[in-house]
């Protein structure tokens, strides 16, 4: 009787050794596996900051250029209302001089 149980205690820490086995194997897998699942992820994500930066660089290149382009569009603009306040000006005078020719 007394080996019977003795046996029976025996054949469950052997039951529970096997367990415990297996549980620190299945540990070492997921640990494996969590260890590839985040260095996927940080190649993931240093490769979205990286594109990120060069989306971020060319917004900035592309607002510089429109900034010039506007300021010369302006600049522009300017110059020919000058050039058309001179014709204007210019053609008040003829008028002026084919009012007084006409006299």
């Amino acid at each position: 009787m007394e080996t019977d149980r003795f046996q029976v205690v025996v054949d469950h820490l052997v039951r529970m050794t096997q367990e415990i086995t297996e549980i620190k194997s299945n540990q070492q897998h997921f640990s494996e596996r969590l260890t590839r699942i985040e260095n996927d992820h940080g190649e993931k994500l240093r490769a979205l900051t990286e594109g990120l930066d060069k989306t971020n660089q060319t917004i900035t290149r592309i607002e510089n250029d429109h900034g010039e382009k506007l300021r010369a569009l302006f600049d522009a603009r300017e110059v020919q209302l000058e050039v058309n306040d001179r014709i204007l000006s210019t053609l008040s005078r003829i008028e002026e001089k084919l009012d007084n020719l006409s006299i």
